[in-house]
């Protein structure tokens, strides 16, 4: 890492990034998931029913990989994230040495391209009725777009 990357300021705002994005978004994402939980008794149920088999008749708490093996659990957990937002910033990606083709258009390469997440997110062709929090959609296995999880850019997506 160059010195200029090693400065006092410079290592504070890389300190103050990783504290807003390891608190504040996950804050964020399960107070947004709470609000329509509250608001729709149906999925709460449903979750809650989810939750009670995987901890069978012990108290104990599931394991962090059972738990992330819970499909409904993981649906409201994605649907919250696809709501939330996650980064709204764009993150340009540059394709170095190949032409990219959409529809009608060429993108010579060296060309930076992004966009925010929310027009995946909210993009009705991809989820129809965007603005619904409809953990059922991430269940399905064959959509019109294909597999969501594709579409999850909640954190960005690859290179």
């Amino acid at each position: 890492m160059p010195d200029t990357e090693k400065t006092a300021i410079r290592l504070t705002d890389e300190a103050t990034v990783l504290v807003v994005a390891g608190s504040e978004t996950p804050a964020k994402t399960l107070a947004l998931i709470h609000f329509y939980l509250m608001h729709h008794p149906l999925i709460l149920s449903t979750l809650r029913q989810e939750l009670k088999a995987a901890m069978g008749t012990s108290s104990d708490v599931p394991s962090l990989a059972k738990l992330e093996n819970l499909p409904y659990l993981s649906a409201v957990i994605k649907e919250g994230l696809r709501l939330h937002g996650g980064i709204t910033a764009r993150s340009a990606r540059i394709a170095p040495n190949e032409t990219l083709h959409y529809k009608e258009w060429s993108v010579p390469p060296g060309t930076p391209m992004s966009t925010s997440s929310i027009f995946i997110h909210r993009n009705p062709d991809i989820f129809p009725e965007p603005l619904e929090f409809k953990p059922e959609r991430w269940l399905e296995k064959d959509t019109k777009a294909g597999r969501l999880d594709h579409y999850l850019v909640a954190f960005g997506k690859g290179s």
